[in-house]
């Protein structure tokens, strides 16, 4: 009987021994995800700091980008004023040749260059208001490059956050696990050693 009940207490012993590792065990798991956590919020506040570097940077630009625009817009309209003018006095001269057509040759000699002078003057005109819509075109493309730049960075942020949220749960619940079986063999033993001895 005392060689049993002496057994007996070596495997309660070697039971709680092996209690003890599985805790240990446990203990290590959990400090691994907790490195892991550690790991991707570092990784989480780096990419915080990059967003905020291109947000820096980003922002003279889209001022310069914005200074351009509102400069470009400010040469179509005195552009197209001076277009307005000029067709206006397009006019007038038309006027003038229809008035002084039976008068005199040299006068209608005179008007004749000032209207091609006033045509070329146009095709001018037309060829700058080309160019600044083209320059107004490549600004704005400019502009929705940069602000996808910005929607992918903050997606890639959003992404990391939610996995750090399904990590942080995963945990919560095998912590409870792991209790839960850790009373349910502590419950059992204990009763078993108290019914039997």
């Amino acid at each position: 009987m005392l060689l049993l009940l002496l057994l007996l207490l070596l495997l309660l012993l070697l039971l709680l021994l092996l209690l003890l590792l599985l805790q240990l065990l446990l203990l290590l798991l959990l400090l691994l995800r907790l490195l892991l956590l550690l790991l991707l919020l570092l990784l989480l506040l780096l990419l915080l700091l990059l967003l905020l570097l291109l947000l820096l940077l980003l922002l003279p630009l889209l001022l310069l980008l914005l200074l351009l625009l509102l400069l470009l817009l400010r040469l179509l309209l005195l552009l197209l004023l001076l277009l307005l003018l000029l067709l206006l006095l397009l006019l007038l001269l038309l006027l003038l040749l229809l008035l002084l057509l039976l008068l005199r040759l040299l006068l209608l000699l005179l008007l004749l260059l000032l209207l091609l002078l006033l045509l070329l003057l146009l095709l001018l005109l037309l060829l700058l208001l080309l160019l600044l819509l083209l320059l107004l075109l490549l600004l704005l493309l400019l502009l929705l490059l940069l602000l996808l730049l910005l929607l992918l960075l903050l997606l890639l942020l959003l992404l990391l956050l939610l996995l750090l949220l399904l990590l942080l749960l995963l945990q919560e619940q095998q912590q409870q696990q792991h209790y839960y079986y850790y009373y349910y063999y502590y419950y059992y033993y204990y009763y078993y050693f108290y019914y039997y001895y």
